[in-house]
């Protein structure tokens, strides 16, 4: 009886190591963003979405994309790359908001794995916020 519970507690714990890996081995793509909307990208939103092969570039803010467990893409941005008066405008009430439809380029599709016509729905999107990052779930 008492080898039968070891031997199962070590298959569960197996699963969880198996799961644990798996997470580590998801793709992340480098991605520069431009923040805003409309003429002069001075709105909230999104004005354009590149993949970067660097992980500071210059002319937007660099974040990382990558899709979640749950198989949503998730832009994770670092504080000190952009300007509290850009975090204040674009991130509002704990959301992030897009006004119309975005199509995310091949260049990050192809990276994560998604379809080739992917875009990014209008809609607010929940933004949590740590002390150092802002984690954008679409």
């Amino acid at each position: 009886m008492k080898t039968s519970i070891f031997l199962i507690l070590i298959l569960i714990g197996l699963v969880f190591v198996s799961f644990d890996f798996g997470m580590d081995q998801q793709a992340v793509v480098y991605a520069q963003a431009t923040f805003g909307r409309g003429p002069n990208c001075s709105g909230r939103g999104l004005c354009n979405l590149d993949a970067s092969d660097t992980q500071n570039s210059v002319g937007g803010v660099d974040n990382k994309l990558y899709i979640d467990s749950l198989g949503r893409m998730c832009m994770d941005i670092d504080k000190s790359a952009i300007s509290v008066i850009v975090a204040e405008q674009q991130f509002v009430n704990d959301s992030f908001y897009i006004d119309a439809f975005l199509t995310i380029p091949t260049t990050i599709t192809t990276a994560l794995l998604m379809p080739q016509d992917s875009k990014i729905a209008p809609g607010y999107y929940p933004v949590d916020e740590t002390s150092s990052r802002f984690l954008i779930t679409f």
